[in-house]
């Protein structure tokens, strides 16, 4: 028999309270067996009947969905992207919501089921714009995603859609112009290789200053390029 220790529930480790359940469910024989062996009726008596497990087995149903987020959230920044912030909310929010219609409104796991999907909102009305914007930039996703999966309100994607054009604004504005490639206005003229690599020179040379991720720094110089370009031909 494989030799599993319990694990505690610890207030301020996440998700332990879901370990906990999970490696009781796994050592429930060996509970059992334990207590009775020591044949003291005040241990026998704190013994879970059926009717108990059942409820852990509802709460880690429950909490799964909350574990498998914190594992995603908990991976390297590679693997993590700003991108994923709202489908995870979402994810969360929906499966627990979900799972308050397993409950009556009087049962105390429809009662914390309640007052997660209210912290989750709580803190979803406060999450970045940064990460409207990064939704917006994504070709899966772009606007649409916005309106169509999550369902937002159109006063939701009008403000998500104000924040990206006015970040997109300011961080143009950033850029010194001056430093751009020269156009010549010819109808022959074209874009060398050489050229687009000078242009990229020149433009790590001048003193940009700008808090945001190498992304949106990208954005910026590929809406310069357009630029050229239009003016060009």
């Amino acid at each position: 028999m494989e030799c599993l220790i319990p694990i505690i529930d610890v207030k301020t480790r996440w998700n332990s309270t879901y370990d906990m359940l999970v490696r009781a469910i796994n050592i429930k024989d060996n509970i059992s067996d334990t207590i009775y062996s020591y044949k003291d009726n005040s241990l026998i008596a704190l013994l879970l009947d059926e009717q108990d497990w059942g409820c852990i087995l509802q709460l880690v149903q429950v909490l799964q969905p909350l574990k498998e987020v914190t594992l995603l959230t908990s991976q390297s920044s590679d693997s993590l992207c700003i991108v994923k912030v709202l489908p995870l909310y979402d994810y969360c929010t929906d499966t627990l919501s979900e799972s308050m219609k397993n409950f009556d409104k009087s049962n105390d796991i429809y009662v914390g089921l309640e007052a997660a999907v209210d912290k989750l909102n709580h803190y979803y009305d406060s999450v970045s714009p940064m990460v409207g914007i990064a939704l917006m930039l994504t070709p899966t996703m772009k606007k649409e995603y916005l309106q169509d999966s999550l369902n937002w309100e159109q006063e939701w994607v009008d403000t998500a859609t104000g924040h990206f054009v006015s970040a997109f604004k300011y961080y143009k504005q950033k850029v010194d112009l001056s430093a751009a490639v020269p156009v010549i206005r010819s109808p022959i003229q074209t874009v060398t290789a050489d050229g687009y690599k000078n242009y990229l020179k020149r433009k790590r040379n001048t003193s940009i200053q700008s808090n945001m991720e190498n992304e949106y720094v990208r954005f910026k110089l590929c809406d310069l390029i357009v630029d050229i370009l239009m003016h060009q031909f």
